[in-house]
């Protein structure tokens, strides 16, 4: 799939390169995440972004998550800007996160 980022397409094996993972995740209330389901995709998007990014957090229109089954979720990040964007630095960043962090 491709991806519109500040008017412009990005295509993965034309332009754009993707770092794809899989979130697992756990919810005390299925109902409430049901209810605000735009607001933790959002957050799961900053998060992602934030932690990426090494020492500058990446925009997070850049993340594309796929929450359509609970507990899972599909994660694929964009590199838009590949001369900037360090695959080896991401991959390193995501999985040096502290589960801590994520926890709420």
């Amino acid at each position: 799939d491709c991806l519109t980022v500040n008017q412009q397409h990005f295509c993965p094996g034309f332009n754009t390169q993707v770092i794809e993972f899989t979130i697992l995740y756990d919810v005390a209330s299925p109902q409430a995440l049901g209810a605000n389901l735009e607001a933790a995709q959002l957050a799961f998007q900053t998060s992602i972004g934030q932690y990426a990014g090494h020492s500058t957090a990446l925009d997070p229109n850049t993340v594309v998550v796929d929450t359509s089954l609970p507990g899972l979720a599909g994660a694929s990040i964009y590199l838009i800007d590949l001369e900037n964007m360090n695959v080896g630095q991401i991959t390193s960043s995501l999985y040096s996160i502290p589960l801590q962090n994520f926890q709420a």
